[in-house]
This record gives structure tokens, C-alpha cells and sequence, in this order.
């Protein structure tokens, strides 16, 4: 510099004085400001690809009511049929609350019309049309819950039950049949029915719920 000062002084006066530390940024003899990089900034002919955060799976239960049914093919997940009495209130809901975080499919023979009394009339097509999708279903799912609460008759359910039991017995399809019955003296002999064909005889609808999670992460 002292070179250039003493060979070309007329050069150096026109220099911009030296930068201070601190940065001057305004008033006479300031340093351009140069524009902060940008990767889209034109001249720079760089673009840095920005990928989206990957979308993971967020497991939900499938609900599916009469008359849909499965293909062999669209059975690719863990499945539950809710078998009981439709009089006994609202407690498929619940066990549907407590596994809709899960990836399985949920059968619910409820629709709107196999609820009401006309349903029960055995000398109707439809009760035939009705206990076809029930059985098929139920012989299919990975764990059949029923659930046979005090003082309903459930004759309907109480079939399946054995139906499905035997099935149980022989353990080839790995289905699990649970069994809600709340303490009552005349459901006794359920109880014991329950335990000597494998079974799950359960009090009340959180063991239900429990088993049932368990059962069905034992099937994946």
C-alpha cells in the first residue's frame, strides 16, 4: 500500500477509506454492503433442493358395518368382530374408542336395520342375510369379542359363541374369542364354559378393551 501510495497518490486518494472494525455502513468513505447469499439468488445458478419432512403412517382403525364385506386380498391387517346383543347399549362404541389408534379392521353388524325387532323374525329373509354376515365375519376376524351383559337373552350371540368356541378349540385360524360377562350368578355357567375352550372370560369391558389390544399386536 505504501508502495502504491508514493508511486500513484492520485490513484490511492480515490480509494474508499480502510473499513474500522466495527463495520461502517453509512457516511462518506463507507464499504458496499453486499446483498446476503441466497440459494435461489440469480447469478448464482445454485438452487438447494428443500425436501418435505416424510409423512409417516398414522394407524386408525377401519369400522366396517353390513353388507360390506372383505375380499381374501383386502384382508391385510389384524381384524375384530363385536359380537353380542344389539340391546345391550352402547358398548361397541367403547371398545371402538379404545382401538381406533390402531391399524385393524373393526366389524360392526350394526347398520340401522338389523338393530330393530323385525330383524329377529326367523321367517325373514333378512334375519338369514344377517346371521350369514355375522358368522362369515366372526370366523374370519383375528379376535372376536362378545360382550353379554346382565339380563338380555343374547340367544343370537350366545350361538355364535358356541360356534365360535369349537372354532377357538381347534386353534387352526389363531382366532382369539374374548368374553365379557359381567359378575352375575345366572352367566356362571358361561364362565365355566369360557375357560375349559381357551376362552378369555373377562368382568367388565376395560379388560375387554386390554386383552383385546394385546391379542391383536400378538397377531402382527
Amino acid at each position: 500500500m505504501i508502495a502504491l501510495m508514493v508511486l500513484f497518490p492520485e490513484i490511492v486518494r480515490k480509494l474508499p477509506a480502510p473499513r474500522p472494525l466495527g463495520g461502517q455502513t453509512s457516511g462518506a468513505g463507507a464499504w458496499p454492503t453486499a446483498a446476503p447469499w441466497s440459494p435461489r439468488q440469480p447469478g448464482h445458478g445454485l438452487v438447494v433442493a428443500r425436501h418435505a419432512a416424510p409423512r409417516h403412517h398414522v394407524p386408525v382403525a377401519n369400522i366396517i358395518h353390513p353388507p360390506t364385506r372383505l375380499t381374501k386380498a383386502q384382508r391385510t391387517r389384524p381384524s375384530v368382530y363385536l359380537a353380542g346383543p344389539f340391546e345391550a347399549g352402547a358398548w361397541r362404541d367403547e371398545v371402538i374408542a379404545g382401538l381406533q389408534d390402531l391399524d385393524v379392521d373393526v366389524f360392526d353388524p350394526r347398520n340401522g336395520v338389523w338393530e330393530t325387532p323385525a330383524a329377529d323374525d326367523v321367517s325373514a329373509g333378512a334375519f338369514a342375510g344377517m346371521l350369514s354376515w355375522q358368522l362369515d365375519n366372526a370366523a374370519d376376524a383375528s379376535v372376536i369379542v362378545f360382550w353379554l351383559p346382565r339380563g338380555v337373552a343374547a340367544t343370537t350371540a350366545l350361538l355364535q359363541l358356541g360356534f365360535l368356541a369349537a372354532k377357538r378349540g381347534g386353534h387352526k385360524r389363531g382366532s382369539t374369542v374374548i368374553v365379557g360377562l359381567p359378575e352375575d350368578p345366572e352367566r356362571s355357567i358361561l364362565r365355566t364354559f369360557a375357560a375349559t375352550t381357551r376362552v378369555f372370560p373377562m368382568p367388565d369391558l376395560e379388560g375387554v378393551i386390554r386383552v383385546t389390544r394385546h391379542e391383536l399386536a400378538a397377531t402382527k
